[in-house]
C-alpha cells in the first residue's frame, strides 16, 4: 500500500516536465473555474475528490483509519503547492527535492508499511 502511495508521489517526477512548462492540469482547471464561478467547478473539483478518495484508502490499508482524510488532503495539497511552485520557478530539481522531502514524510506517517526496492530514492 505505500509503495501505491509513493506511485502517486512519483507521478510529479514522471509528469514533471510538462508540470514545469504548464502547472498541473486539474489545479489549473479548478483554479480558472473559480475565477468564472462557472457551473462545472463543482465537478472539476471531483477530480481532486477521486484522488483524495483514493489516497485515504491507501491510509487506511495501513493501520491509519483516525487520520485517513486527513493524510490525504495534506499530500495532496503538497503535490499541489510543488507543481504550482515548479511551474512559477521553472525548476525540475524542485520537483526532484520535494518527492524526496514527500517520501520521508511518509516513511514517519507509515513507519512499518514496507516499500519495495525499485521505489527508494537513490
Amino acid at each position: 500500500m505505500a509503495d501505491r502511495i509513493r506511485s502517486f508521489i512519483h507521478l510529479l517526477i514522471a509528469n514533471g516536465a510538462k508540470i514545469t512548462a504548464h502547472g498541473c492540469p486539474v489545479g489549473t482547471l479548478c483554479n480558472e473555474l473559480a475565477k468564472l464561478d462557472h457551473a462545472a467547478k463543482a465537478d472539476a473539483a471531483g477530480l481532486f475528490s477521486l484522488f483524495r478518495d483514493w489516497l485515504a484508502r491507501q491510509f487506511i490499508a495501513l493501520g491509519r483509519e483516525s487520520d485517513a482524510d486527513p493524510l490525504a488532503l495534506h499530500l495532496l495539497m503538497r503535490s499541489q503547492g510543488v507543481a504550482t511552485l515548479a511551474t512559477a520557478f521553472r525548476d525540475e530539481d524542485f520537483i526532484r527535492r520535494e518527492v524526496a522531502d514527500m517520501e520521508a514524510w511518509l516513511l514517519v506517517q507509515c513507519p512499518v508499511a514496507s516499500f519495495t526496492r525499485s521505489h527508494l530514492s537513490a
